[in-house]
């Protein structure tokens, strides 16, 4: 508790008052001890970043608890940066690299390459704070990590063929990643409506 209450710039009090109010999910208990991880960072980053911005505790409850709102704000929230991971990165789970490497040995150097983790100067691994939230969502939601992770890593590749369409025809400056994602997001999206939920005799 008192880790995590460090790394998001908040006391264990407001911790535990956030957890008693719903806006937090519970540690996970090993030995008796409770285990926090990227997830519980990232919500609670969003809680604070809304709160400074003046929402109040009940409209902060709808956003977690709406999980279109809530993905669209992990991002967005904050102020404008150059990246999802300049001030943004979150340290991996407690056990998730061993999770990780379970599934396959190469998955932690393949997320790597994808953007998807970095691994610090200490050796500890780190992803973005929507990256967290989320996997650890769908995962609640029934999706098993491995499902989560290959994800990830198509999500990625489909990334980077947009990236190479994009510099194949024009100069790259710093305007063009917002308009790049909003167009790439809104086009994933009502496919992966249409192939997930009225799938094809062949998927």
């Amino acid at each position: 508790m008192e880790e995590l209450a460090e790394l998001v710039g908040m006391t264990p009090r407001n911790v535990r008052a956030h957890q008693s109010r719903g806006l937090l999910d519970p540690p996970e208990v090993v030995g008796g001890r409770a285990y926090y991880g990227g997830n519980h960072v990232a919500r609670l980053m969003l809680v604070r970043d809304l709160q400074e911005r003046g929402f109040s505790l009940e409209a902060i409850r709808f956003v977690v608890e709406t999980p279109l709102v809530y993905a669209g704000l992990l991002g967005p929230v904050g102020p404008a940066r150059g990246g999802p991971w300049e001030d943004d990165a979150v340290p991996l789970a407690e056990g998730g690299m061993d999770l990780v490497r379970a599934i396959r040995p190469s998955l932690p150097e393949e997320l790597q390459a994808a953007g998807i983790l970095r691994r610090g100067e200490d050796g500890s691994w780190w992803t973005t704070r929507a990256l967290a939230a989320l996997g650890a969502d769908l995962h609640g939601a029934g999706v098993t990590h491995d499902v989560v992770v290959e994800c990830h890593l198509a999500a990625a590749a489909a990334a980077r063929e947009v990236a190479a369409r994009v510099r194949a025809t024009q100069a790259v400056t710093a305007d063009v990643l917002p308009l790049a994602l909003r167009a790439f997001t809104a086009g994933f999206e009502a496919a992966l409506a249409r192939h997930l939920l009225e799938p094809d005799d062949e998927d």
